[in-house]
């Protein structure tokens, strides 16, 4: 039984002024007093990137007073903690609980100075920060850069597991917009439930579905249970999700979705928890994360999922088909997930592969 949360609040999150190295003649960064007058309207900080055309990459940032510590936004990754060097005596980046952070000491300057060399590689969870090309040019990704300005040191611990970070640009969202919205709004609880879970993530990567999944299966709910999407609503997603879930596993497995850009984790997981729901009867998705959550403090795996939806009630020998499902290569990954459906409950009807009907139990809604 998925029941509805809400976020009690979001992150606002504060974009700075950036200026990039360009292709062949590598442009002049600009002076800081032009940025800075630029970035009056975005205060309270305001950021100057550059690579010196010759590869040295910095980082300038100008605080407003009153604002002490700036939080990463995309702060899953480590990289930022790990390469930047401070320049500036009295400013440094550090991780704090699992976020990076730049943090001024009282009395420091209101203007610091970082070098650093761009992450290149694979960055879990996060787009890559640099993209080096053969004939010297670089795509810098510039939402790595973004910041939450904020007090102190305390006011970055206490964003731990509660950050999420949302900007949307263009002129089609300046007016209403009935196509678009009902995506911002399933988009905004998916990531609200991930709020939810907490601190605790899936450890190893390659048990992302888990919590993918349920954010999808959560957040459908949520909007159904607000009325911002109904039955017709319902069928679609789960219409996409057998045959995109199907599609991703063709020779493939589920634990190695991460490697793929993550690409059955939203899908495969949705249909998956969904099943976990109504096989755990009475209880609901938010009891089995609990309970997962209390088993795996420092990272829950697929083991933890799978104990909680036996202590939860769920039969054996369907517990024991799902981590066949998510760690191996499925011959029928399709005719799989509809077995495991129906043993639950879930009435799936399709016509020529594709769902035209489904009816979950009364205690999976």
């Amino acid at each position: 039984m998925i029941r509805s949360m809400t976020a009690t609040g979001l992150a606002v999150m504060t974009t700075a002024c950036l200026a990039a190295c360009q292709q062949g003649e590598r442009a002049e960064a600009p002076d800081i007093e032009a940025v800075a007058a630029i970035a009056e309207t975005l205060p309270p900080a305001s950021l100057l990137l550059s690579d010196g055309g010759r590869g040295d990459w910095t980082l300038q940032i100008t605080r407003d007073p009153g604002f002490d510590a700036f939080a990463f936004v995309r702060a899953g990754a480590d990289w930022c903690s790990d390469e930047w060097v401070s320049q500036t005596p009295g400013v440094s980046v550090e991780r704090i609980d699992g976020i990076d952070a730049i943090l001024f000491e009282p009395g420091a300057p209101e203007v610091a100075r970082f070098s650093f060399q761009p992450c290149s590689g694979e960055v879990q969870a996060a787009y890559t920060p640099r993209i080096p090309f053969s004939d010297g040019a670089d795509a810098v990704f510039l939402g790595a850069f973004s910041l939450i300005p904020l007090q102190d040191r305390a006011a970055v611990t206490a964003l731990a597991g509660n950050m999420m970070a949302f900007e949307i640009s263009g002129d089609v969202l300046r007016t209403e917009n009935p196509r678009i919205q009902p995506y911002l709004q399933r988009f905004l609880a998916h990531e609200a439930t991930h709020i939810y879970q907490g601190k605790t993530r899936y450890e190893p990567p390659r048990h992302a579905w888990i919590g993918e999944g349920a954010a999808e299966a959560i957040s459908l709910q949520v909007a159904m249970d607000l009325e911002l999407a109904d039955e017709a609503v319902r069928l679609q997603q789960y219409a996409e999700n057998y045959a995109l879930c199907d599609q991703a596993l063709e020779g493939r497995t589920l634990e190695d979705a991460i490697a793929r850009g993550n690409e059955g984790n939203y899908d495969c997981g949705d249909l998956l928890a969904l099943i976990a729901d109504a096989a755990t009867g009475e209880h609901s998705l938010e009891d089995l994360w609990k309970m997962s959550r209390r088993m795996g403090e420092e990272g829950y795996t697929a083991e933890h999922h799978f104990n909680a939806m036996l202590d939860l009630g769920a039969e054996p020998d369907l517990v024991a088909r799902m981590p066949r499902f998510a760690g191996e290569v499925v011959e029928d990954p399709l005719a799989e997930l509809r077995a495991m459906s129906e043993a639950v409950g879930i009435v799936a009807e399709f016509e020529d592969g594709e769902l035209v009907s489904f009816v979950v139990p009364a205690t999976a809604r």
